[in-house]
């Protein structure tokens, strides 16, 4: 079994604030939306893709830095979440990427052109540039001591093809990569899985649904084959 570590520690720090209007985004990262455990975080309509923007000024053509704590400073990168995959009545899920959906209108933006026999490649949109339309939401954070405190903070409200000329090839990618947390991957052994045999009947705790989080755990990368079924034994043995 598999756990993530990461090298980064929690800091309480505000989300950053720009002056409102149009910059030019260049698509840094897709990722889902999940947890550290890999384990989707589903919004109202079902799952999601974030989409990770460096920042930089038109007339310029030069990245947007922010002060961070300890007076570190770094290049503005901003997220765009979109629904990626609607969730129906019964459980099942249907792609968002129709001919008029906000997902569709984005990566047209980013250079693609819609074609439903064929799937979208997410990866082959790193590096693209588009107009971003950049404005305020009221974030909060929240301290060590449970102190909450609501304020101001920049947002990509959308985006559009970019028109004229592009920023010139820098290093935000590799700074990016660099500002990224590490993770790494922390393997338990086999006989490590211990299974709780209490309550093996009712509700959530029940044979079949541990049986079923073990192997959902298994397609996620975070549990060997081995380990799995070491598990299952565990399982079948339990009284």
């Amino acid at each position: 079994m598999e756990l993530p570590v990461s090298n980064k520690t929690a800091v309480f720090e505000k989300k950053p604030r720009i002056e409102k209007g149009y910059y030019i985004g260049q698509l840094l990262e897709i990722k889902p939306r999940e947890k550290k455990d890999g384990t989707p975080i589903e919004g109202k309509f079902g799952k999601q893709i974030i989409l990770m923007f460096s920042v930089y000024d038109k007339k310029e053509k030069k990245p947007v830095v922010i002060t961070k704590a300890q007076n570190i400073i770094e290049d503005l990168v901003l997220p765009m979440i979109l629904n990626s995959e609607y969730k129906d009545k019964d459980g099942s899920y249907r792609t968002a990427v129709t001919p008029n959906s906000r997902i569709t209108k984005v990566f047209k933006a980013l250079g693609w052109t819609f074609d439903a026999t064929k799937p979208l490649n997410l990866d082959s949109f790193k590096g693209s540039q588009v107009e971003l339309n950049i404005d305020d939401y009221e974030a909060k954070i929240t301290d060590n001591e449970g102190k909450e405190e609501v304020y101001r903070a920049s947002c990509i409200k959308d985006l559009s093809a970019l028109e004229g000329e592009q920023t010139p090839s820098n290093n935000s990618q590799e700074k990016y990569e660099a500002n990224k947390p590490k993770i790494i991957k922390k393997v338990l052994k086999s006989e490590e899985v211990k299974v709780d045999y209490t309550n093996e009947n009712k509700g959530k705790n029940s044979k079949a649904d541990k049986i079923k989080e073990l192997e959902d755990l298994n397609k996620k990368g975070l549990l060997s084959d081995d380990g799995l079924r070491m598990a299952k034994e565990q399982l079948s043995k339990g009284k």
